[in-house]
């Protein structure tokens, strides 16, 4: 990172006399006083870091597009993150977000600029970037606009939302996971109804909506994805491979600062006792992720062993019935919803941290979050887990939907504190040395300058 610019105070050179820039925090208007539209500068496009060299190709300001301005899900986190490094390289962040987005001001602070998404050419003139990063967003207008204009669009594919009519991939009969391109035989999966807050709460979607959704996106400069397993699935779904890059997500923490592997236990004042320990679980409270199938693992293990939730989600009554229904609601804790300063020290008051999706994870960055930690991982094998975790080096891997598999693999390790120890020193060591933000960051990086440049992705 000490090859990038560093960060500085901001100036701007004001708008011309009559018009209103259009950058302001969370203005919707774009025009001036007079009722003129903005120039396509805005009085926007100078913005410029002092002391920052500018030379061809360089990176200086990325107009990011996402439908939240809030941590909604992993995406934003992921948003919010990335934007404060690139910050902090000398690169002016602008965020555009759908007028009906959530929004939170701490959010809003990784951002240089950041405005509601109302007219999208007249505000992408204004702003005048050199790329848009487009994430979780479905902008017909906005993508018409995108093709008009000269600005290079890269996007990054969070989940699986254009590759599912149900956007979960696993099939609504039997919750087994699916990797199948979409096609017919999403009808036969019903994947055709989806939830409806309206009377009789049941909707349609159609693959010709879909298809279309996709084709909208296909053009892109470049599409981004954090996994072998995504890059493969857009190309199943006619996206050039060419264009599609692998650019692994991060975690901000390490094993270095984390305590010692504590002696598995399930609480800090007991004796190590043979099969007793502390199971973690991180995520939302959804069919996908496989929660009712941790639950069933845990009647194959000792009564010490203990299960601890962190999560939220449209599931979680269910899944609180089922430990009752199974016997075993003493033994499990649902602890809410954590943010991302409180997931560390949860994860670090677990022994092992199952991952049990059911559906496809296109990364699967809470089982890399506890990695980091040198927490090791059960994971399914399913998706892009495997873009971090190699089985036996640094986690186990077991077959989704299985309770009896899970249960075994989460045995091993809850029965072996030197198995325990390996892997998880074995983790935080991978995620250090590979997954890390200034990696992450670097990649985006020269990425986004060879497009600058014209050269070839």
């Amino acid at each position: 990172m000490s090859a990038l610019p560093a960060s500085g105070p901001l100036t701007q050179t004001p708008p011309a006399s009559g018009e209103a820039c259009a950058l302001g925090q969370n203005v919707v208007s774009i025009a001036g006083s007079g009722g003129q539209p903005l120039s396509p500068i805005g009085g926007c496009s100078t913005i410029q870091r002092p002391g920052v060299i500018q030379a061809p190709g360089a990176v200086r300001h990325i107009v990011w597009v996402n439908q939240h301005a809030a941590p909604v899900g992993g995406c934003e986190h992921y948003i919010h993150r990335t934007a404060s490094r690139l910050r902090e390289a000398g690169i002016i962040n602008t965020l555009l977000y759908e007028v009906d987005g959530a929004i939170s001001p701490d959010f809003l602070r990784a951002f240089d600029h950041s405005f509601p998404l109302v007219e999208p050419a007249r505000q992408l003139n204004a702003i005048g970037g050199d790329l848009v990063y487009l994430h979780r967003v479905d902008n017909p207008e906005l993508f018409g606009v995108l093709q008009e204009l000269t600005l290079p669009v890269f996007r990054f594919y969070h989940d699986h939302q254009l590759f599912c009519l149900r956007e979960h991939k696993y099939t609504a009969i039997g919750s087994q996971t699916c990797t199948r391109p979409t096609g017919l035989g999403c009808y036969a999966c019903l994947g055709f109804l989806q939830h409806s807050d309206r009377w009789p709460h049941v909707g349609l979607r159609s693959l010709g909506a879909l298809h279309a959704r996709q084709a909208a996106n296909r053009h892109w400069d470049g599409h981004l994805v954090a996994s072998e397993y995504m890059a493969d699935h857009l190309a199943e779904h006619g996206f050039h491979r060419q264009r599609t890059h692998v650019v692994p997500l991060f975690v901000e923490h390490s094993g270095d600062d984390a305590p010692e592997q504590k002696q598995c236990s399930c609480d800090s004042g007991s004796p190590r006792v043979q099969g007793k320990g502390v199971v973690g679980f991180a995520g939302q409270l959804v069919r996908g992720k496989g929660v009712d199938v941790l639950l069933e693992a845990m009647t194959r293990l000792p009564r010490q062993t203990h299960l601890r939730i962190a999560g939220s989600g449209r599931q979680q009554s269910e899944l609180q019935l089922q430990s009752e229904r199974l016997g075993i609601a003493d033994r499990v804790q649902f602890v809410g919803k954590l943010n991302s300063d409180a997931l560390p020290a949860f994860l670090r008051s677990c022994d092992v941290v199952a991952m049990p999706s059911r559906a496809p994870e296109t990364f699967g960055l809470a089982g890399l979050e506890a990695s980091g930690l040198g927490i090791p991982v059960v994971a399914t094998d399913v998706g892009g887990v495997r873009q971090w975790l190699r089985h036996e080096h640094n986690g186990l891997l077991c077959l989704p939907n299985r309770a009896d598999a899970l249960a075994s693999a989460l045995a091993r390790l809850l029965e072996s504190d030197a198995l325990r120890r390996r892997l998880g020193e074995n983790a935080a060591v991978v995620c250090r040395e590979q997954f890390t933000a200034e990696r992450h960051v670097l990649q985006l990086l020269r990425l986004f300058r060879t497009c600058l440049r014209g050269e070839r992705l």
